[in-house]
């Protein structure tokens, strides 16, 4: 990224810095020759919901069956989506922060009210507990997304039982967020979904191929929940977003039925964990800086909330304007995630940048801890 005659290092970027797998490229290719560029059925193709049934039920471990499920054009709009078909107004839905920006904004245009619940207590791990605490007669949903953004934790087993547990006790609906999950290092577990929940009921599955294929541009993912919320979740996407890219569809079908793109996740997956050790290795040595390592994903969130009691009045913005003038690199402060205490960095970009960048910023902290 070139700005004003310098050359900056943009950490901020939640995507992957590389072209989708083979397989969908040549899929895409042959879709738009083959003039599948009309409309499709609003909730996706047919065959394509089929075939994502079949996915879905192999990655949640549960059944999943056609009506159960629509294609929208990526997460953000089957979250949306999701909240106008379960929402009245006033009916309060709790946000665990830090949270991805997009959550409580949604949840507003939704016409329901925030509730946060703060997790840098419990070092960003999630607590059923502490989601409890925030639960009122007016709760009518919880949004949960594991694996985290910004932070990239993963919910436990125990905790996550506990939370469905609680949401079925306040007849509450539960919104997973899944879009990272097929970014879990190897050494980490993801939860498998089916053996908590067993059937949908209450609960909104949300799912995107965007972060592990570097999809982010094609606008394809999908929504799994009771028969009911798919029927409303389609209307409202018939008078929005209409249907999915065409192209992405018969892409994604294709790819599916050729046995999908596993060696390319995987290998994706082992990058981003070995990426993610240097990264916590260059913040290490810098004693009032933290950072929860990542189980998934390529975000990782670095704590300086003690680095700034240093200096009265100093701000985590003020920081990382301070970040992008004297060390031209740029990272997303943690006021855009309601945790004003450390600063969101990205680390799926081209690796040299990356490496650059990281290293500018540990310096710049360092130097800034002993001038403390």
């Amino acid at each position: 990224m070139t700005l004003t005659g310098k050359t900056i290092v943009d950490l901020t970027r939640g995507e992957l810095d590389r072209l989708p797998p083979p397989i969908f490229i040549e899929a895409a290719s042959r879709a738009l020759l083959a003039r599948t560029n009309g409309y499709t059925d609003t909730a996706g193709l047919p065959a394509l919901r089929d075939r994502l049934a079949d996915f879905a039920s192999a990655k949640f471990g549960m059944p999943v069956r056609r009506e159960q499920l629509a294609v929208t054009a990526g997460a953000k709009p089957a979250l949306y989506h999701a909240l106008r078909a379960i929402l009245d107004p006033g009916d309060e839905v709790i946000v665990p922060t830090p949270y991805w920006t997009t959550f409580p904004e949604q949840v507003r245009l939704a016409g329901g009210i925030p509730v946060f619940v703060d997790l840098s207590q419990s070092g960003y791990a999630f607590s059923a507990a502490a989601f409890a605490s925030a639960i009122s007669d007016r709760t009518k949903a919880i949004i949960l997304n594991s694996p985290h953004n910004p932070t990239g934790q993963c919910i436990s087993d125990k905790e996550l039982a506990g939370l469905v547990t609680l949401a079925d006790r306040c007849g509450a609906y539960i919104l997973f967020d899944q879009c990272y999950q097929d970014l879990i290092y190897p050494m980490h577990r993801g939860s498998r979904l089916g053996e908590t929940l067993g059937s949908f009921g209450h609960a909104v599955v949300i799912d995107s191929f965007s972060k592990p294929w570097a999809l982010t541009g094609w606008r394809i993912g999908y929504v799994c929940a009771d028969p009911a919320s798919i029927r409303a979740i389609t209307a409202i996407q018939t008078h929005t977003t209409s249907n999915p890219s065409s192209i992405a569809q018969y892409a994604l079908l294709s790819t599916l039925d050729h046995g999908g793109a596993e060696e390319y996740v995987a290998a994706v997956r082992q990058d981003l964990a070995d990426r993610c050790v240097w990264v916590a290795e260059a913040f290490a040595g810098i004693a009032l800086v933290s950072v929860a390592l990542p189980q998934a994903g390529f975000f990782i969130f670095v704590d300086v909330r003690r680095l700034l009691d240093l200096s009265p009045g100093a701000s985590i913005d003020a920081l990382c304007e301070d970040l992008l003038r004297e060390c031209d690199v740029l990272v997303v402060p943690g006021t855009a995630f309601g945790e004003p205490g450390g600063f969101r960095l990205s680390f799926g970009g081209n690796e040299a940048a990356v490496r650059d960048g990281v290293g500018r910023v540990a310096g710049f902290l360092r130097d800034l801890q002993s001038r403390g």
